[in-house]
């Protein structure tokens, strides 16, 4: 009788634990923050330069986010960090041009490298290996700031202000490392993510996880925007590439 109480009383415990992480998760998530109004606090004023992590998912998606990129003025938005994989060489040799077409600095934009979430043709039984991998690289990068700042005016500070994503699945694990500094109520930031030009009439897998969990959802094509619901947060600008 006593080990069926113990059992019992660990099991509540349990479910009171997820009630309240639960209910944190829901509480952090964008949809929830604007309903809630804007913060009291800018992180970044209008003066102020923007520090932009940029993913890139290799092939159509580097060239879409390039793209989008070169559109940026490397005064106000920079330094500028690129978020490719090991193996892909075509990015880095993309964001090399780019960058020196855009006259920027040599210290103003950097290239990070990431193990990717699932390789092309991976098996699904080692799929959770990897993913897991590419989490905690990600997480190193992105929570690299809020953990190692020592006093309290560091501490308000993080790596990026902003996170520009366009897919594919690394994202996942990227976006997962952000809500895991939210979660604990350290600084993050913002998550951008521009649906592929390709996407007219329908989300990508990638698009239709992170939805709910990115602070700005864009899609370029009208028929796309009404299968992201369209719920605030959420927007179409046309052509963007």
């Amino acid at each position: 009788m006593t080990y069926v109480r113990i059992l019992s009383l660990a099991l509540l415990f349990l479910c009171l634990i997820s009630s309240l992480a639960l209910a944190r998760l829901v509480y952090i998530l964008p949809s929830h923050v604007r309903a809630r109004g804007p913060s009291t606090s800018v992180r970044t004023a209008n003066h102020r330069r923007c520090s932009v992590a940029i993913f890139l998912g290799s092939g159509g998606h580097t060239a879409e986010m390039l793209k989008l990129v070169s559109a940026l003025s490397p005064a106000r938005y920079g330094p500028r960090v690129y978020l490719i994989s090991g193996t892909d060489a075509f990015s880095r040799s993309k964001v090399e041009s780019l960058e020196a077409s855009m006259s920027a600095a040599p210290n103003d934009y950097a290239v990070k490298v990431l193990p990717r979430a699932r390789a092309v043709k991976q098996s699904f039984l080692t799929s959770p290996i990897t993913t897991i991998i590419s989490f905690a690289s990600c997480f190193q990068l992105i929570g690299r700031a809020p953990l190692s700042a020592g006093t309290a005016a560091t501490f308000n500070t993080h790596a990026f202000d902003v996170v520009l994503m366009n897919g594919p699945g690394t994202c996942v694990p990227l976006v997962a490392a952000v809500y895991v500094l939210r979660f604990v109520g350290m600084p993050s930031p913002k998550l951008l993510y521009v649906e592929s030009f390709a996407r007219v009439k329908s989300l990508s897998l990638t698009a239709r996880i992170l939805r709910p969990f990115v602070d700005r959802f864009v899609v370029q094509w009208p028929e796309a925007a009404g299968k992201a619901g369209h719920r605030e947060g959420a927007v179409c600008k046309g052509w963007l590439v």
